[in-house]
């Protein structure tokens, strides 16, 4: 509707109805195109892959897009809602980045349309670089001394990002040294390499249950470089492990002999019960790195039995993940898309021996199932998102675990993985931690304030998503919130633009009207701008045309509701509310006495006046003395 003035549209009236238009508009800097409530329903009954094409078919005329050839790729259910998504071909080739997501209510209405796809391409698809060429350039480019984790992937791209389209090799390899999940783009005409970046989500290690400080409420602890101590080996718990089928930590959710991870500096499927006899038992000391790996199984089973059990999703990530416990001897933790695998390293404090480090890792893995290809590109604000959902995640599961004096304490339930921290943390409010997820910067103590507009580390921009979750949380619990979390991840596209952050607040908005009828809507929104997250954008008041007021329409009439968008930007939408009650121009209940009326009289004698005696009002009536004329004296 670009520089249009005016908007209309014609109802069939069945019976008398108030109008009212408001206009709604999510910030400054909308990428791709946002359709919300179109106006089509589906069969909620149908398979959602057939009525995403539906959809499709409703809206590619109206928006010039018939002419693009959209392949259905993924297709998730939430608890309220249907997902499907599209990605774009031209000539049989991928186009990067170009997405269609189409989602739609249980009961089949459709919620929203994202559009991404791209117009204008015109290229050839035949690479002038051979693969193999692109393979070498691309090797030089990574300087890759090992590989060991797996076999590079290559297929061709279209990048839209310049004029018409240009032909490029896309290249993901796993390696090594350098350690990597490396994503390339080269252009598959000159050999150039367009993009490079490593996809790993690092993270420093954190673990117990949750961990060593916040179990025991003792920040003192130290590793002496793994080392057994009689506290350290006081602090563990004894806890029951679910799902397993024999003497390995290998069960549903988790498997710990790491199936499918190659290239590790130790083996994994260390821990065994010894006398090999169930029911096992699994009692190690720090020391012996078969204890991590109990740690690391029981940490995510209990997390995604939560998911399913407590929250109420049952195909979030719902599958038995490989992971390696002691993958490599750095201080870092990191999950990976290629072989969807948890790796931690034996750096400082073992990164398996803190829950924190775990969980926070098990959200990346959540997020790259929800949203397949999530966090695309290196410094962007959707892979802050990610961090700062991994550390909320962590920090919420972990709320009422180990000393409840020690969470209480300076609200240190917000201090995220204190164990791992305590090699190289700075005390704030008497403890160490990686990060906290209420918005204390984990250096100073202070509050980290508002986000800068622009990406920059993400792990320290990830802080703003995770205080803008904790703001919620404060209002509506834990478990309200995740929920909240969980659903809107559907909706989002991978997302390499500077507007991830608002459209990741607008699928919590949408998530929230899916499971909540919208009931928190204003307090997402706040919590939101307190970070600077989204922008508060005032509209003025759309003003109707059509109809002025004052008309006189028929049931079966057909009328036609017409209102000014002058100076209200093209991204906004609108709502009409209907309703069939009609609001009396005047109500007085004449408690107020005269309360600004004119009295007189017509006929009788005297004016009317207020009294307090046979009233009708709960106190007052008016009243006209000595008039033959007037059959009640009293209204």
């Amino acid at each position: 509707m670009g520089g249009k003035t005016f908007v209309s549209l014609t109802w069939m009236l069945t019976t008398l109805w108030w109008i009212s238009v408001t206009a709604a508009y999510g910030g400054g800097r909308m990428a791709g195109s946002r359709i919300v409530d179109p106006g089509i329903f589906v069969d909620p009954t149908a398979d959602p892959l057939h009525n995403g094409k539906i959809v499709i078919a409703h809206y590619a005329d109206a928006a010039g897009i018939s002419d693009r050839d959209l392949v259905s790729e993924v297709v998730r259910v939430g608890k309220g809602a249907y997902h499907v998504r599209f990605h774009q071909y031209y000539r049989d080739v991928p186009v990067a980045f170009a997405y269609l997501g189409v989602h739609y209510d249980r009961q089949g209405r459709v919620q929203l349309i994202e559009d991404r796809t791209i117009g204008g391409l015109h290229l050839s698809v035949d690479p002038e670089i051979p693969a193999t060429e692109a393979l070498s350039i691309a090797r030089g480019a990574i300087g890759i001394v090992r590989e060991a984790r797996g076999r590079p992937k290559i297929a061709l791209r279209i990048d839209p990002r310049i004029g018409k389209g240009r032909l490029v090799w896309e290249i993901r390899w796993p390696t090594l040294e350098p350690l990597g999940d490396w994503h390339l783009f080269i252009d598959a005409k000159r050999g150039r390499v367009i993009d490079r970046w490593n996809e790993l989500f690092f993270d420093r290690a954190f673990v117990y249950d949750p961990n060593a400080v916040q179990a025991t409420n003792d920040p003192t602890l130290s590793d002496e470089e793994n080392a057994d101590t009689p506290a350290l080996t006081d602090a563990r718990v004894e806890i029951p492990l679910f799902g397993l089928s024999g003497n390995r930590l290998v069960g549903p959710f988790v498997d710990l002999c790491a199936t499918g991870i190659t290239g590790a500096y130790k083996p994994a499927c260390q821990a065994a019960d010894p006398d090999g006899t169930p029911p096992y038992t699994f009692d190690f000391t720090r020391s012996d790195d078969r204890f991590e790996e109990g740690i690391v199984y029981h940490a995510i089973d209990a997390m995604q039995r939560y998911i399913q059990d407590t929250l109420g999703f049952t195909s979030i990530n719902n599958r038995s993940i490989p992971a390696h416990a002691h993958y490599y001897d750095s201080d870092n933790a990191f999950y990976s898309s290629d072989d969807k695998g948890l790796h931690f390293g034996d750096g400082g404090v073992d990164d398996a021996e803190d829950a924190d480090v775990i969980l926070h890792e098990y959200g990346h893995a959540i997020l790259d199932d929800q949203v397949p290809g999530w966090g695309i590109g290196f410094r962007t604000e959707q892979r802050a998102i990610g961090e700062g959902f991994g550390d909320f995640l962590a920090g919420m599961f972990n709320l009422d675990r180990g000393s409840s004096a020690y969470q209480e304490t300076q609200d240190r339930w917000a201090a995220i993985a204190e164990w791992d921290a305590v090699s190289y943390g700075t005390p704030v409010r008497g403890t160490t931690a990686l990060r906290w997820i209420d918005g204390t910067d984990e250096t100073t103590g202070e509050d980290i304030g508002a986000y800068s507009g622009k990406p920059s580390e993400v792990h320290d921009d990830g802080r703003y998503w995770s205080a803008m979750l904790t703001c919620i949380f404060r209002d509506l619990g834990r478990e309200a919130t995740l929920e909240l979390a969980l659903e809107s991840h559907f909706y989002l596209l991978p997302d390499m633009s500077d507007q991830a952050f608002e459209n990741a607040v607008s699928a919590m908005i949408l998530a929230d009207e899916t499971l909540n009828g919208g009931a928190n809507r204003e307090r997402i929104a706040e919590c939101a701008m307190d970070r600077n997250l989204i922008e508060c954008v005032p509209l003025p008041a759309p003003s109707f045309l059509s109809p002025s007021g004052g008309e006189h329409h028929q049931a079966g009439e057909e009328v036609t509701i017409a209102w000014s968008r002058e100076g209200i930007p093209d991204e906004a939408t609108f709502s009409i509310d209907f309703t069939d009650r009609c609001d009396p121009f005047l109500f007085d209940d004449m408690e107020g006495e005269r309360s600004g009326w004119s009295v007189s009289h017509g006929a009788g004698l005297n004016d009317w006046m207020p009294v307090s005696t046979r009233f009708h009002s709960p106190s007052h009536a008016f009243f006209a003395a000595g008039s033959d004329r007037v059959s009640d004296q009293y209204l």
